[in-house]
């Protein structure tokens, strides 16, 4: 099997897409400006291994994504977490393989179901199952589906067989020194992988910072390998509705990190629909990322996702298999793969190293030996904690309490641009009202739904995972807040708009859609 590349420099830098047709032993990449081919491999990634040898197939953290060939096949390769993933599609004897859903769709000529409301829903339900199911689908128009492989490799044969292989797992941690020093070795490699000579296009790390645990822990991490670089919001929205200070500024100083600042209310200034490139998921603020956008370019962001997940003291902090049954939204890093893809940077997030082994990482956090560290209460990171206070930060000043982006519901915070929600409203009526199941707005039901999250958010804790997945086979999404909200219907929307990025792209390249 061999790979015929054709670059199309007005793709978004680090997108790309492979197809396969069914025993011709080819398999042809249409890809981006940044990402990086050699004769038998392509990748817009690093990785915990040595760069000239290529093999991040082998990795048990890549931070991006690529192919390789294996022996005559073709190993397709994930991200290392559980924030981005590929897609594939089979079609007409040919499998089509892409970093990004949305350029896979364009590839094939294939669209969203304009009729089914609840993308985000199965995408957030695929997210909480974490690896414990291994074959994940959609459906699009058509009866047709796409595929999603996360935290794998996926070996692909000339007769288009495909095959689901495991990351390399790293060892489970004895004790807080020993997952500390791993921690350590996997962001060096990652940073020594990016920085490479050898590369065509060189990443430089840099870390976001808060007054949270996890992105200050995962700043420690940064800086312990090299970072001097940081970027921080000066403010974010508190539990209780309000905004705080948040910036980092102050504990960065004490790492040796060079801060800019930034205000999220800097993102309603921005012009055009800077929102429908984060289709993923319409209740985070992942978006605000765009006014980053300039400082982005050409980094590996270092950020503190996943840390509730993994350094968290609650039982589902503990579970295999990456599962989070009672979380209720995407990490931002699955929300923001088409920006990423666009301004052209990788994301670590330094919790995601090993998360393979959370049972073990949720054993030392709760050990008699992290004890001095824990602070009690819902947001406690004995990790984290630990982590800062041996580096001379002063506990103080971080990890009062939990910031979250936005809140739960679309309409308790508007981040859309007047241009932006006039777009989504007039495609709402010309192609979505006529066929949509339901037509309620979030704000006509906000009073039910924060009574229903209120109620169901401690029946899920007790519960557990288990009850939680048996509920769900039942009755399935009806019981989230969110079902039958007009704003799921974002998600189709910004799909239909990013896809014209790539129209455009393939159309000025004069290449075929298929």
């Amino acid at each position: 099997m061999k790979i015929e590349f054709q670059l199309i420099s007005s793709l978004p830098r680090l997108a790309w897409c492979a197809c396969l047709p069914k025993n011709e032993g080819v398999v042809r990449v249409l890809h981006g400006p940044w990402v990086e081919t050699r004769d038998d491999c392509f990748f817009e990634g690093a990785w915990d291994g040595s760069f000239n040898a290529y093999r991040f197939d082998e990795a048990s953290m890549m931070a991006g994504s690529g192919g390789r060939i294996v022996d005559g096949s073709i190993l397709f390769v994930s991200p290392g977490h559980m924030g981005d993933r590929l897609f594939s599609l089979s079609k007409d004897s040919e499998l089509y393989v892409s970093n990004s859903f949305v350029f896979l769709l364009t590839q094939v000529e294939e669209e969203l179901d304009i009729k089914y409301p609840n993308y985000f829903l199965d995408f957030l339900n695929y997210y909480q199952s974490g690896l414990r199911i291994t074959e994940k689908r959609i459906p699009i128009q058509g009866r047709r589906h796409v595929y999603l492989h996360d935290c794998c490799n996926m070996l692909v044969k000339s007769d288009l067989t495909v095959s689901r292989i495991e990351k390399n797992p790293s060892e489970p941690p004895l004790d807080f020194s020993d997952y500390d020093a791993f921690l350590g070795r996997t962001v060096n490699m990652i940073f020594e992988n990016a920085m490479h000579p050898a590369r065509n296009q060189i990443y430089r790390p840099v870390t976001t910072i808060s007054q949270g645990d996890d992105s200050t822990a995962a700043s420690v991490l940064a800086s312990r390998a090299g970072c001097r670089e940081a970027v921080t919001f000066r403010q974010s929205l508190s539990d209780d509705g309000n905004y705080v200070d948040d910036g980092g500024t102050t504990i960065a100083g004490y790492l040796g990190l060079q801060t800019t600042e930034y205000d999220r209310v800097d993102f309603n200034k921005l012009p055009g629909m800077p929102t429908a490139e984060f289709f993923m998921n319409p209740y985070t603020m992942t978006e605000e990322l765009a006014i980053m956008e300039d400082q982005l370019v050409g980094a590996l962001l270092v950020t503190g996702i996943f840390g509730d997940c993994v350094w968290g003291m609650v039982k589902q902090s503990g579970l295999p298999l990456l599962q989070d049954p009672n979380l209720n939204y995407l990490s931002f890093g699955m929300t923001m793969a088409e920006f990423r893809f666009r301004v052209g940077f990788l994301h670590l997030p330094a919790a995601g190293c090993g998360a393979c082994q959370r049972p073990s990482i949720y054993r030392i956090t709760g050990s008699p030996e992290m004890r001095p560290w824990s602070v009690g209460g819902e947001y406690d990171r004995p990790i984290p904690r630990r982590l800062l206070e041996e580096t001379g930060v002063p506990g103080e000043l971080f990890g009062h309490r939990k910031m979250k982006g936005k809140p739960l519901f679309q309409s308790d915070f508007n981040l859309y641009s007047a241009e932006g929600e006039r777009d989504f409203q007039e495609f709402y009526q010309a192609k979505v009202s006529k066929n949509a199941r339901y037509h309620q707005p979030v704000s006509g039901r906000r009073g039910i739904q924060k009574r229903m999250v209120n109620r169901l958010r401690p029946l899920g804790k007790l519960l557990g995972p288990s009850a939680h997945q048996k509920i769900r086979f039942f009755i399935g999404d009806r019981l989230d807040p969110r079902w039958g909200s007009k704003d799921l219907y974002r998600f189709h929307w910004g799909v239909e708009r990013t896809r014209e990025r790539y129209q455009s792209a393939l159309g000025q390249s004069g290449a075929n859609s298929r």
